[in-house]
């Protein structure tokens, strides 16, 4: 219940608002020395009907958002067209000022302790446990990096067609999309550095594309973020660090390979079958990775773009393209790569078309890597390959991954991790990113979950939405990947090598998706997201999945490519 207490048409009044129903409310009291008694409905978002009896005549009025915490009144109110302004003077607190009924009237709108204390909890919950104030060198006013999440556009224009990399309008719609989010962001800094002080930093991220900016925080400062409407999460701007790769000795390529003229994973998961329909062609995937070295002979014509993202993020466009280690040029070349120099075929999508950004080169954080998925949408990927992450689990990246999906129509493979089971790392473990365990293979074809690949099971009592999540969603080859790297030092010769972890596992995956996307190009990121998880096969049977070891089990291409005929 809220009251209205102060002097309106000409009298001292007292009146309360009492929720009936969703998007109706009740006004009943004595205003202007008169009972009165109305109704608020919604009519559209940001605007509300006031219609009833008030102060002894019949009145009608429009509530209407004028910006952040200021709303006007206009109407024909108390038997006079009436104008008022409605403005937050502090937490709880509201303003009515303005002529109301033929009175200069003001009033103060009270909000009770209860829902004082629900609409604290409720700001509470959009800010990440993650944020560490504990030290005793952070003191009060101490600033720490972070991201924010906002309400962005609804882009219903893009929901009614394909996939956006096959618009021709693309850029003009992310324009829009940017100049609707800028107009956002001005709106938060603008409060926000009001009430907080400009001393604070406030930015945009990727070119405001995606619903995210950058700001820095203090302890205090944090709650005032949090009571911004269209602020929806607020987590720290924390480091993000490659999966590296599990160690295992150098081998050369097994005879088995050399014989059947494709790597074991191709094989093991009938690659060739697809290979009747498609290769690839037309589909984008995107890599964000430790670079690549794009002069390798197997990724020959395939690498279409290069950017480089510095930690401070940055974009820097690096000519020849290059890899800070080797791990990026070897997911490359599972996705998209071409044969070796000994014809062993080691690319699940040959023909499909590469954009790689250097975005884990030291000191990489979320903002940096948002700057990447930017990059990625701009270039019109319809899978992003990621082998990133941070051992904790930050459930507002989710977010950020369903955006993609649902308003870009991508596909977010991610690694599940190689710290074995109970461990899973954020982004991998969020509901909607699609992560990837390794299994190997085994004597007799028996196929198993390398003891390396992580996996679990996240329980939220009382989520509507994700109450127990399970992560990986689905396995793929992940031991001994044969795939192209980059010249060792003071080498020219061009130079192929075994890795084992859940990065080599997920490049499996996104060469499969874009095989799907090139045989299906109306096929929408989640009817593939689905029919991969339904269609896997789990070594103990459908009624065992989704478990923490194999999700819903191997990828099974062939029956994906099946099942999306169907759709």
């Amino acid at each position: 219940m809220i009251k209205i207490v102060g002097d309106i048409i000409g009298s001292d009044s007292l009146a309360v608002i009492k929720k009936l129903y969703k998007d109706t409310w009740s006004v009943s009291g004595n205003i202007g020395g008169m009972d009165s008694g109305a109704r608020v409905n919604k009519i559209e978002d940001n605007k509300w009907q006031l219609k009833g009896s008030i102060g002894g005549y019949e009145s009608v009025g429009i509530f209407q958002k004028i910006q952040e915490d200021i709303w006007s009144l206009k109407g024909d109110i108390g038997g006079f067209i009436s104008r008022a302004e409605i403005k937050k003077t502090s937490m709880g607190k509201w303003q009515l000022k303005g002529s109301i009924g033929g009175f200069n009237s003001v009033a103060e709108i009270l909000i009770p302790e209860q829902t004082e204390q629900k609409t604290k909890r409720d700001y509470e919950s959009k800010i990440s446990p993650h944020f560490d104030f504990s030290h005793p060198d952070n003191k009060s006013n101490a600033r720490q990096e972070a991201v924010i999440i906002y309400q962005g556009q609804e882009p219903d224009r893009f929901r009614k067609s394909g996939r956006l990399y096959e618009r021709s309008e693309h850029l003009d719609i992310l324009q829009n999309r940017a100049e609707f989010h800028h107009g956002v962001e001005n709106r938060i800094f603008e409060r926000y550095l009001r009430n907080c002080g400009k001393g604070l930093n406030v930015s945009s991220i990727g070119n405001s594309i995606l619903p995210v900016a950058k700001v820095q925080v203090t302890r205090e400062s944090l709650l005032e973020l949090s009571e911004i409407p269209e602020v929806l999460a607020v987590m720290p701007d924390h480091e993000l660090h490659l999966i590296e790769p599990v160690n295992m000795p150098d081998i050369p390529v097994s005879l088995i390979e050399k014989n059947d003229k494709m790597t074991w994973g191709i094989k093991r998961l009938e690659i060739p079958k697809l290979w009747e329909t498609t290769k690839g062609r037309g589909a984008k995937v995107a890599v964000l990775d430790t670079g690549v070295y794009g002069d390798h002979p197997a990724l020959k014509s395939r690498l279409k773009s290069f950017i480089l993202i510095d930690p401070m993020g940055r974009r820097i466009n690096a000519k020849p393209s290059f890899d800070a280690a080797s791990h990026g040029t070897h997911v490359c070349g599972t996705i998209a790569g071409g044969r070796d120099y000994q014809e062993v075929s080691i690319g699940v999508a040959p023909e499909a078309s590469l954009f790689a950004a250097g975005i884990l080169l030291g000191g990489s954080t979320v903002a940096t890597t948002i700057e990447g998925l930017v990059w990625a949408i701009e270039k019109g990927a319809g899978v992003i390959n990621m082998s990133y992450g941070s051992n904790r689990y930050e459930p507002r990246y989710e977010l950020i991954f369903r955006n993609l999906i649902e308003n870009y129509d991508i596909l977010p493979v991610v690694s599940i991790g190689n710290s074995g089971l109970g461990n899973t790392g954020s982004p991998g473990n969020i509901a909607s990113a699609f992560s990837v365990g390794a299994f190997q293979k085994g004597a007799e074809n028996v196929d198993f979950i390398a003891p390396f690949s992580s996996g679990g099971s996240l329980v939220f009592p009382g989520d509507p939405h994700h109450e127990i999540i399970t992560k990986p969603d689905v396995a793929a080859p992940g031991v001994g990947v044969y795939s192209c790297i980059p010249p060792l030092k003071n080498s020219h010769e061009e130079q192929y090598a075994y890795q084992s972890g859940t990065s080599m596992a997920a490049p499996h995956v996104s060469g499969v998706a874009a095989l799907l996307m090139s045989a299906y190009p109306g096929a929408r990121a989640k009817e593939i997201m689905e029919v991969l998880k339904q269609t896997a096969v789990h070594p103990d049977g459908n009624k065992k999945r989704p478990d923490n070891r194999w999700g819903y089990g191997m990828i099974n291409p062939a029956a994906a490519c099946k099942a999306l005929s169907g759709v």
